[in-house]
């Protein structure tokens, strides 16, 4: 079993002569910081989200302080202790704001759950496979 990053590298976009085809909106290249989930980063899948995120032309991939470090969420815990998981989150969300990213993927829908609670205006969160949409690889 693979992760979907993981499957993309192996396709072809870490080829080097392959790169994901731009289909830029506006023409403007979007701000992508990319939190790691605890379970992913368990798993050993960290460089993969990353590569494909610095693959695509119209996205400016920024990098943001601690993203390996939990947003808070952790499962259940968000919802049975909202308080502890809102400080926890706290250090995340400035991360993100120094950052200056416009869009924060991940691959964890607990995670997307705490990043959209506390980054309501401030930025816009996606699965990883949802920012990847819309950029085919080119072979």
């Amino acid at each position: 079993m693979k992760h979907i990053s993981e499957f993309l590298v192996d396709q072809g976009v870490a080829a080097g002569n392959t790169r994901l085809t731009p289909t830029p909106a506006d023409g403007k290249s979007a701000k992508v910081t990319y939190h790691s989930s605890c379970h992913l980063r368990a798993a050993g899948v960290s460089q993969a989200p990353r590569y494909l995120l610095t693959s695509v032309a119209d996205l400016e991939f920024v990098e943001m302080q601690d993203a390996d470090r939990c947003a808070g969420g952790t499962g259940t815990h968000m919802v049975k202790n909202y308080e502890t998981s809102q400080k926890i989150f706290q250090r995340k969300k400035r991360a993100i704001q120094e950052s200056g990213a416009q869009v924060v993927a991940t691959s964890c829908p607990a995670c997307m759950i705490q990043l959209k609670d506390g980054l309501c205006g401030i930025a816009e969160v996606k699965h990883i496979a949802q920012v990847m949409r819309g950029h085919p690889i080119r072979k």
